[in-house]
């Protein structure tokens, strides 16, 4: 899973942070080959699409549009466009409120007017935040607003909201499966080694180097080495 919001600036401090200790959903994930499938899917929008299926759909269109080279601000929000419709066919589900809220990022990446970045910025920051205060359950919710905190640039003041939301969704029962808590092990030891906390980041990652999950454990190996 991947996700780059470019934002360039915007000094926004979270409220609150998310308890260490929760339990509730998993985030919703997609597999790599499941990608053509679910651009396809996003296409049609058959009636009978589930929920879940809805959010690949969306994560899809977010996952796209950060690695799209060149893009451009009319294809960030047609992407918005594109999720705001997912959320409202799934009954506005805080996840994919939360995928939108991201993209919001990804565009104000993209604008060069600093009071549309900044207008940008805090709307996705404030949107992020809000479904984090009231759906503190969903581990969906939890990870995006952790992944847009990560990819934050360090001016906005957003990275120990990133090491607070993959620690809680490490240490929290949010029903991850091995490899999805590897994973967010690794985003944790990312988002560490970001905050300066390098010792801590590097405990983190020997459990997971050392575990038996052999993508993250050799992710983790890596970045070891460049500690």
């Amino acid at each position: 899973m991947s996700l780059k919001p470019r934002v360039l600036l915007a000094v926004l401090l979270a409220s609150s942070l998310p308890l260490a200790a929760l339990a509730g959903t998993p985030p919703t994930l997609f597999l790599p080959e499941q990608a053509p499938e679910l651009r396809n899917l996003a296409q049609a929008l058959p009636e009978t699409l589930a929920v879940e299926q809805i959010r690949q759909v969306a994560l899809v269109i977010l996952d796209d549009a950060s690695r799209r080279a060149n893009g451009t601000i009319a294809q960030a929000q047609a992407d918005q466009a594109r999720v705001a419709g997912l959320a409202e066919l799934a009954g506005n589900d805080p996840e994919i409120l939360a995928i939108h809220a991201n993209l919001l990022g990804i565009e104000a990446g993209l604008e060069t007017d600093l009071i549309r970045v900044l207008t940008l910025a805090k709307a996705g920051t404030r949107a992020l935040d809000q479904l984090v205060r009231d759906n503190p359950d969903n581990g969906g919710v939890l990870l995006q607003r952790a992944l847009g905190a990560l990819h934050a640039p360090p001016v906005a003041g957003r990275i120990a909201i990133a090491v607070a939301d993959f620690r809680s969704l490490v240490d929290g029962d949010f029903g991850l499966s091995p490899a999805v808590h590897a994973e967010m092990q690794v985003l944790l030891g990312r988002s560490l080694v970001k905050a300066g906390q390098k010792d801590e980041a590097e405990a983190v990652l020997k459990a997971v180097a050392a575990g038996d999950v052999a993508q993250w454990a050799a992710a983790a190996k890596t970045m070891l080495a460049d500690l």
